[in-house]
């Protein structure tokens, strides 16, 4: 959980206050800010961004992307790449995605790309390995099983290197498709199936079903974040809007874990989110803008087993797709990635 600083509780609770008096209510599929008022003369700054859904529900009332001078539009993607393909046809500014999607798109665009990762916005989020006790109750008894698989996405990273770690022979093993995790529990109720990854709120689907966990991502030190992008030429161009938007969604971020009882309550009047789900999701991942060399190095070992493993070809170093520069500025004792 996130330390906030008086101050930032202050503003915050002005802010909610404010909210509540003036009646704000729900709007549609995007957020748009004006000018705040007592803000610099200057107009507010046209911004188009990727945003979960928990933080454009928040600004709704609190309107904090509009104190720091950004007239936000707020898309809400699913998280990879969609948002990503968004960026890179001109429709945002900025996009969220995953390690895993990231890479990949980074990996499949024919040349040079001018697509950068800007800032880190989760801490490491593991995923879980659930197993059905009788049949594969330790770790030494994967092979000869059945395990479900979302294929082309991080489970094919994350069933690979837990075969490695515990000395899995991947030959043995039937990987089963599945497009949701009801899906696998439909094969579970079938008796189709011995394993799967899950995360949040579908472990106690899982458990109920008397499945158990028999491993997390953390335990053979896969790597698991979420991260801004940009194009660099925006960054180039606009390096105080940069700055400007890392620093308002960061303040989201903190007011949110400040109080998260009165943030649930604006988030229900503004969204259909499940706030005991969100609750619990977002304790994990712990939103904060940062870049840390942890996640950096993760997901550079993540290029590399694709690229070795055959999901593209092209060769480059993350490195070569990183512009830190606004985050340093922005937080510059957060961050510990150098290149």
């Amino acid at each position: 959980m996130k330390n906030v600083t008086k101050t930032l509780k202050k503003i915050t609770a002005i802010a909610v206050a404010a909210a509540m008096m003036t009646g704000l209510s729900a709007c549609g599929g995007s957020s748009n800010s004006t000018a705040a008022s007592g803000s610099s003369a200057e107009a507010p700054v046209k911004v188009r961004a990727a945003l979960s859904d928990f933080v454009v529900a928040l600004d709704k009332e609190l309107h904090i992307y509009e104190k720091y001078g950004i007239d936000i539009e707020a898309s809400q993607f699913a998280m990879g790449i969609e948002s990503i393909n968004a960026l890179t046809t001109g429709g945002l500014e900025f996009a969220v995605g995953a390690d895993y999607a990231i890479v990949n798109r980074l990996g499949t665009i024919t040349g040079d790309t001018d697509l950068r990762i800007v800032a880190q916005i989760t801490d490491y989020a593991p995923l879980v390995f659930f197993t059905d006790p009788e049949t594969i109750p330790t770790t030494a008894d994967l092979n000869g099983k059945r395990l479900a698989t979302t294929v082309g996405t991080i489970f094919d990273y994350a069933y690979a290197r837990m075969f490695e770690a515990y000395g899995a022979d991947p030959d043995t093993i039937t990987l089963v498709p599945v497009s949701t995790p009801a899906e696998a529990l439909a094969l579970v109720d079938r008796g189709e199936l011995d394993g799967f990854w899950v995360y949040g709120k579908d472990e106690a689907k899982f458990a109920e079903h008397g499945w158990k966990r028999l491993v997390s991502t953390d335990e053979f030190g896969m790597g698991r974040y979420q991260f801004f992008l940009a194009r660099q030429d925006y960054v180039n161009e606009h390096k105080d809007t940069v700055e400007a938007f890392l620093k308002a969604t960061d303040e989201i971020y903190s007011t949110y874990y400040a109080d998260q009882d009165a943030a649930a309550e604006i988030i229900a009047r503004n969204s259909s989110l499940d706030t005991t789900n969100l609750k619990r999701d977002n304790d994990l991942l712990n939103y904060h803008i940062t870049f840390d060399k942890e996640a950096f190095d993760k997901t550079s070992e993540l290029n590399g087993w694709l690229r070795d493993n055959g999901y593209y070809e092209k060769v480059f170093d993350l490195a070569d797709c990183v512009d830190a520069s606004a985050v340093k500025e922005a937080f510059p004792d957060r961050v510990t990635y150098e290149k």
